[in-house]
């Protein structure tokens, strides 16, 4: 008889063994050692079928129904914040829209010149609306997660 001995992962102290008819053994040591050289040739070929690239499609396409859903969601939330979209080298961040050019960003100094009433109440909308995009964000972001999962299958 021949004893074979495989790596357990679920507990590494404890490997797993086999008992195989003689000779057995070594014929199963020459299968798992070219098994490499197999798979170089076979994993290819799955990733170039057209299952496989329909099935990546398919995963992309309802991941940008939901991205696109979300972000038009964030941006109603933003305009009923009074705020716009700003790309910053962090990602979008809301800000304020200026009242001098609707629709503009409101800078610094624009900002300074109101009254600490609407100042307060610039800031008291701008971190509403950050508030409810990172909620938002978050979602989007497990939904991110869960795609990178799909295509691992």
């Amino acid at each position: 008889m021949d004893l074979i001995i495989f790596n357990n992962f679920k507990d590494e102290t404890k490997p797993k063994s086999v008992f195989l008819p003689k000779g057995v053994g070594k014929e199963f040591k020459k299968a798992i050692e070219s098994l490499p050289e197999i798979l170089e040739h076979i994993l290819p070929l799955a990733f170039y079928s057209n299952e496989y690239k329909e099935q990546v499609k398919k995963i992309f396409d309802e991941y940008d129904l939901i991205e696109n859903d979300s972000v038009e969601k964030m941006n109603k939330i933003i305009e009923k914040h009074q705020c716009v979209m700003v790309k910053t080298d962090k990602g979008f961040l809301p800000t304020n829209v200026s009242f001098k050019n609707q629709g503009a960003i409101m800078g610094d100094a624009e900002f300074n010149s109101q009254t600490p009433e609407v100042q307060q109440k610039l800031n008291e909308a701008f971190e509403k609306a950050l508030e409810e995009i990172s909620e938002m964000a978050n979602e989007l972001n497990n939904v991110n997660v869960a795609v990178g999962d799909s295509l691992k299958k």
